[in-house]
């Protein structure tokens, strides 16, 4: 598949429904629940109103849990996840950029990464995480890319929660040893619930590159329409401070 790197006519046509998370992410989505913020929505939702201004697409937003998100995505009820990490099981129901295997990052609309969490004097030390020991809780966003990723590594124990607040309550609890999910949202959290005896990894367990991901039965019906709106991504994200 390729991509024009030079200015089209704009299409003119066409209407995508996304779907992303019900529980913000700052500063890439604000807000909690089914809403979308009319003022500071957060910086994937106005890159993506103002690709789809200047191309003349009709867009519009579902939010809910991610857990279903990816239920109605599969179903085809949705166009397009926002803010998704290659997974090649998702590649059964969804397109990358790129076509198959692994996406052209060039396409991506930002990069994140997961650190772990645990109560001090647990701390992780530099190198190093405390998750690796034997017999440690581990707390997950339930859907999360970051389970697939410590399975790979030859974790199958998690306990599984629905927000970055349920992870940090848990771990403020010690009802878990360590809870890993992305940075930005989870040390708003931290932050919201002024925890001081929490500490962060000094390195990243995971860091992600996030996608538009379209429906497989969309992207045969809308190839050009799916190709165009990856291209303005690369073109456009810069301009928002996405890399």
């Amino acid at each position: 598949m390729l991509f024009s790197f030079f200015p089209l006519p704009s299409l003119g046509q066409g209407k995508i429904t996304f779907c992303y998370e019900s529980i913000a992410q700052p500063p890439y989505y604000f807000g909690e629940g089914a809403e979308v913020p009319r003022r500071n929505p957060g910086l994937y939702i106005s890159l993506v109103k103002i690709i789809a201004e200047s191309e003349g697409i009709d867009i519009s937003f579902r939010r809910m849990p991610w857990i279903q998100c990816l239920r109605w995505f599969r179903r085809g009820d949705i166009d397009a996840l926002l803010s998704s990490p290659y997974l090649k099981q998702r590649e059964r129901f969804g397109v990358y950029p790129g076509g198959s295997g692994d996406p052209d990052e060039r396409y991506r609309i930002s990069r994140k990464s997961y650190y772990e969490y645990t109560i001090f004097p647990n701390s992780s030390r530099i190198g190093k995480h405390y998750y690796t020991r034997r017999n440690i809780l581990i707390s997950v966003i339930r859907g999360y890319g970051i389970e697939n990723a410590l399975r790979k590594k030859g974790i199958d124990r998690f306990v599984f929660v629905d927000a970055p607040r349920d992870g940090l309550q848990l771990l403020e609890s010690r009802q878990i040893g360590s809870f890993i999910n992305l940075e930005l949202p989870t040390d708003s959290q931290v932050d919201i619930l002024n925890l001081r005896n929490l500490r962060k990894s000094n390195l990243p367990v995971w860091t992600r590159n996030d996608y538009v991901v379209f429906n497989r039965v969309f992207y045969k019906k809308n190839r050009e329409l799916a190709d165009r709106f990856w291209s303005e991504i690369f073109h456009q994200k810069k301009f928002f401070g996405l890399d």
